[in-house]
């Protein structure tokens, strides 16, 4: 019961939902906190999509833009920090204040 109220609590904030090539990671997900995974990918589309509206696989985004080769989570962070056109524009704040304190930095 304890992963299922995180989840309860993430569809009631409607804040967004970030991963890295997670799809089966979200059809897991769903599977075993939600409901039964519908008959379909458009019905479950449809169904993820209301509870989180706010979706985003940093894969996908990756993939289907102009600036990126490789789309390993590795070789998209070091073209954001290292590209001069996407350092600028991409900002990372880790919150060191959390336990998070392997992170060094912004």
């Amino acid at each position: 019961m304890g992963f299922s109220l995180v989840i309860e609590a993430v569809i009631n904030a409607k804040v967004p939902v970030i991963g890295h090539n997670c799809m089966y990671d979200w059809l897991y997900l769903y599977n075993q906190f939600i409901d039964r995974l519908p008959d379909t990918y458009l019905e479950f589309a449809e169904q993820w999509h209301k509870l989180f509206p706010k979706t985003f696989d940093t894969k996908v985004l990756a993939f289907n833009s102009k600036h990126f080769f490789k789309t390993s989570l590795g070789q998209v962070y070091e073209k954001c920090t290292a590209d001069e056109k996407c350092k600028h524009n991409i900002k990372f704040k880790f919150d060191l204040s959390n336990g998070f304190g392997n992170y060094e930095g912004t």
